[in-house]
């Protein structure tokens, strides 16, 4: 059995089948390696919309039209994780519509409203959680986006494993933009991998971190963007984030698993101007170099990931001058900066101080 992930999928922008009606032709290389496997996963992260308006207090949404299915049945993306912090950016609404849209088409979906899926032939069990430091809406409500509390997860993982399955866990954490996953993401993947084999399939930094083997289990902390593009500021029209290289290499990582051993093997993409590219070296060496950071002590690690993080919001910093914080004072960012330290309190209260 073969089980292709892949990474952040938007279907927004030039990939977009309303703006670009050749856009299944971008993905020629790709199409028969994913129709070669028999799940394909990806990280849904732009919901389906038809009708919903915008929900919460953001500065950036993102939503895809209903048409745009056709290009998740086209690549045989079958599986879908919907637990991430945009899914939910036009609420509830936003979030049925696109469950809905999804169940028509034969594409199974989990990570909200407590859903799982499991998949009782091949005995696999998939959940998926979103982390607090995202700051996403719609966590810890009835109806909404799984959160990622480490006891949960934990009772679940060890519920799922005696029962026979191979959990496969997929987790939407991290800082964007940083190729170095967090030191707690660390902890908590390995730690998981101490009570039973599992794949661990995270998302949300938008860049290729680190892929391990840890004793039996495969642990991919991030595959960057498999389709995103630039993202623009929802109240000033102002371009927020223009995909770098980093942002448009990716992996497909394709996993056999025979109901007892798991091997990998990955293929480096990249997002050209024409059609997304196999076997980039772009990609390839981003890959290497995130794995070589995963084999320093955790004390150089840390280090590392500092001055990389630094670094990263340096250049960010640099486009914000005081018109743009003018621009931006409004009880909406109030509301967001307040929502953030919740969100602080509530991560290390449910995840971070349990590792």
């Amino acid at each position: 059995m073969k089980i292709a992930f892949v990474g952040d999928i938007a279907l927004f922008g030039k990939f977009d089948l309303n703006k670009n009606k050749d856009i299944k032709n971008y993905f020629s290389d790709i199409k028969p390696i994913l129709d070669s496997c028999d799940i394909c996963v990806g990280n849904l992260e732009a919901p389906f919309i038809n009708k919903s308006k915008k929900h919460g207090n953001k500065s950036a949404y993102i939503s895809s039209s209903f048409e745009n299915i056709n290009i998740l049945k086209h690549l045989n993306i079958n599986t879908v994780c919907l637990s991430n912090n945009h899914i939910f950016d036009f609420g509830p609404n936003g979030l049925n519509e696109t469950i809905t849209l999804l169940e028509e088409n034969n594409i199974d979906w989990f990570g909200v409203k407590g859903k799982d899926f499991i998949n009782e032939e091949l005995k696999l069990a998939f959940h998926g959680y979103c982390s607090y430091n995202t700051n996403p809406l719609g966590l810890d409500k009835k109806n909404g986006v799984n959160a990622l509390k480490y006891s949960l997860v934990e009772n679940k993982f060890k519920f799922y494993s005696s029962q026979g399955y191979l959990n496969i866990l997929s987790v939407h954490s991290g800082i964007e933009h940083v190729n170095l996953c967090s030191v707690d993401d660390i902890k908590f993947a390995r730690k998981l991998a101490d009570i039973n084999n599992y794949v661990y399939y995270g998302h949300h930094p938008h860049v290729l971190q680190g892929v391990e083997k840890f004793k039996n289990s495969v642990l991919a902390y991030s595959l960057g963007n498999f389709c995103f593009d630039d993202l623009y500021d929802e109240r000033t029209s102002n371009l927020l984030i223009k995909q770098s290289d980093n942002n448009k290499s990716s992996i497909i990582l394709i996993l056999e698993y025979d109901g007892n051993n798991i091997t990998m093997k990955y293929i480096p993409i990249f997002q050209g101007e024409e059609k997304m590219l196999i076997n980039s070296s772009v990609a390839n060496d981003i890959y290497n170099k995130a794995n070589e950071y995963l084999k320093l002590p955790l004390s150089s690690y840390l280090r590392t990931r500092s001055a990389f993080s630094e670094e990263v919001f340096s250049e960010l910093s640099s486009k914000r001058d005081f018109k743009w914080f003018i621009k931006r004072l409004s009880i909406s960012t109030l509301i967001r900066i307040a929502d953030r330290k919740i969100n602080t309190f509530k991560y290390k209260k449910h995840f971070s101080s349990k590792l």
